[in-house]
């Protein structure tokens, strides 16, 4: 039986990174922006909509931290763990990422990709099987 876990959700736009970290992540028609770059930052409408999964293999309290660009097609890519939970905390947080619905920064009244960071935190005893 699954059931919701209440999970502290905090969506953290990065404000500076390195050129190197921005590079791999750039194309020609579709750069990736930092939070200082844009106007209006990338908005998320439904965060606390799909919350990731506690399993049985992860100490309490328990977190994990990671980066990701929202598309200004509406789609997240180039998910990565920056700060790893040490369990399947990880994996399920990411899962809870891909289905993150946003509106997307704007910069000189068009939409463009956004890179940002976000964080799941829970110290809930509730678990999934």
């Amino acid at each position: 039986m699954k059931s919701k876990i209440p999970i502290c959700a905090t969506f953290i736009l990065v404000v500076a990174l390195s050129p190197t970290v921005l590079l791999s992540q750039k194309s020609d028609d579709d750069p990736v922006y930092t939070a200082d770059e844009v106007d209006v930052k990338a908005k998320l409408k439904n965060r606390l909509e799909h919350l990731p999964n506690l399993l049985k293999d992860c100490p309490l309290p328990v977190g994990v931290s990671l980066g990701m660009v929202l598309r200004k097609s509406g789609k997240v890519t180039d998910i990565t763990v920056v700060k790893s939970s040490g369990c399947s905390y990880d994996r399920e947080a990411i899962k809870a990422v891909k289905k993150l619905k946003f509106d997307p920064a704007i910069k000189s009244g068009q939409p463009v990709s956004q890179f940002s960071k976000i964080e799941y935190n829970t110290t809930e005893t509730t678990r999934q099987p």
